[in-house]
């Protein structure tokens, strides 16, 4: 019986000593090329046959070479950033995680899934070169997330990372998002990246609210609605700056408890950039 017992104890040592020499032997990106346990090469991919450079999907290659003499895992976290070192070229984002297997002083030459995140910058291809950065924002990693979850390292994926970096209308991403119902979460994380109301078809809301602002304007004036919480934090842009020519307003916007917790805000109304207008909201 002791010898039994004995048997199972040495199995177990030897399982959980496996489990932490696994753990110990996975680095993410940033952490292996700081550490110096590998050497990365990091571009954007050649031109398709038809001379297209890609901005998402696996538009990212990565060389790899591991410098020890004990083999690696290099975890790849969704949300790590890529910067170019063009200025002139987007940076990118790595969109769906993934891990490699390293073998000692062999190169390993991989695809990662990754997505730009300038709207305004030119596309890389494999002649453009790229540091390894910083997490991306909190926001932004919530919509990668929720890109990583529906498979949309597509149009649809790049558009709503557009819309989080560069302000793109909500508008196109909902014309692309037709399933309301599947594209429910990705719409929200747009939105709270934007700090703007989640549009009600795409809420879900158990709790919603209709807020009313009537205003005058004699001259055309730029105008926005801001909402702030009790300690004066910007929650929501109802709108943002707008030109608007003269004439009588009255305008509404819900709120719903995709956007806000219950509680106490004010509503600001200020045309050219003074506060003319506070509404006190209770949701």
């Amino acid at each position: 019986m002791h010898r039994i017992t004995f048997k199972y104890t040495a199995v177990l040592l030897i399982i959980l000593c496996s489990f932490r020499l696994n753990a110990a032997d996975t680095l993410s990106l940033n952490d292996a090329i700081l550490k110096k346990k590998i050497s990365a090469v990091i571009t954007g991919m050649e031109p398709t046959k038809t001379g297209d450079v890609l901005h998402f999907g696996e538009c990212i290659r990565i060389k790899m070479t591991c410098l020890g003499d004990q083999p690696l895992v290099i975890l790849f976290k969704t949300g790590t950033t890529l910067k170019c070192k063009d200025a002139s070229i987007s940076n990118a984002v790595i969109s769906k995680m993934k891990t490699i297997a390293l073998v000692p002083k062999k190169e390993n030459n991989s695809k990662l899934f990754a997505i730009c995140s300038e709207y305004t910058k030119l596309t890389p291809n494999n002649a453009h070169a790229f540091t390894v950065g910083d997490p991306c924002s909190d926001a932004l990693k919530r919509v990668l997330k929720e890109i990583e979850i529906l498979n949309f390292q597509n149009a649809i994926g790049q558009y709503a990372v557009w819309c989080a970096t560069d302000k793109l209308e909500l508008s196109g991403l909902l014309d692309l998002c037709k399933d309301k119902v599947k594209t429910s979460n990705l719409v929200k994380a747009v939105c709270k990246a934007q700090l703007i109301p989640v549009p009600k078809a795409y809420a879900n809301a158990k709790m919603s609210m209709r807020v009313y602002f009537t205003y005058t304007l004699t001259d055309t004036s730029n105008v926005k609605i801001i909402l702030y919480n009790k300690t004066g934090d910007v929650v929501l842009y109802f709108l943002t700056a707008k030109e608007k020519p003269t004439g009588e307003y009255k305008e509404s916007y819900w709120i719903t408890d995709a956007d806000l917790e219950p509680g106490d805000y004010q509503a600001l109304l200020y045309v050219n950039g003074v506060p003319v207008q506070t509404e006190d909201i209770k949701f």
